[in-house]
């Protein structure tokens, strides 16, 4: 009748389907490992681009969005060679999922450019999160490093939209804000 409509399929699973003769944490340590190899940075532990690309970008719908980019990072790689740069991208990277709720989500975007999503998040709370994040690495001592300083640029958007229009938005926000660094 020229009427739009969702088909929802369903199936029943059992536990022979889904389990294998050692158990049934075999299938689902699997599939765990499988998506580890798969969607997490080895280097940084956070998401990687291509989970962004398969699971978020087409999201309808976030509260929130940042992207965070580190300042100065090519003069670290430069000066102190890349493996400084290794350990500077781990200390910000662990610094920064420690800031956030388990349900957001750290995703390396590019080199050293990160993208924050949060869902169910507070206008207040949001803000404060960033400026949380800022501070702390900005305080942060990289034990390997003493004398290395490290902060980070920020742009974050506060709207409900899909996610892949608040990503442009955050990204031109974060170029602003690397203007000015520590931002």
């Amino acid at each position: 009748d020229g009427q739009p409509f969702v088909l929802e399929m369903m199936s029943c699973i059992t536990d022979g389907v889904l389990f294998g003769a050692k158990g049934k944490n075999e299938f689902a340590e699997a599939i765990t490992n499988y998506n580890r190899k798969l969607y997490l940075d080895p280097l940084t532990g956070a998401y990687n681009r291509q989970y962004y690309e398969e699971q978020l970008r087409e999201l309808q719908s976030s509260d929130a969005v940042a992207m965070l980019d580190l300042d100065d990072f090519k003069s670290i790689n430069d000066t102190r060679g890349h493996s400084v740069g290794d350990i500077a991208l781990r200390a910000v990277i662990s610094s920064v999922i420690q800031c956030v709720r388990g349900t957001d989500e750290v995703i390396r975007y590019g080199g050293d450019e990160f993208l924050l999503v949060f869902r169910n998040i507070p206008r207040k709370v949001f803000a404060a999160r960033l400026e949380q994040i800022r501070q702390t690495v900005e305080n942060l001592k990289v034990e390997e490093q003493p004398d290395l300083r490290l902060t980070v640029s920020i742009g974050g958007v506060y709207r409900q939209g899909p996610v892949k229009e608040r990503v442009q938005e955050a990204d031109c926000l974060l170029y602003q804000a690397k203007n000015v660094k520590n931002c």
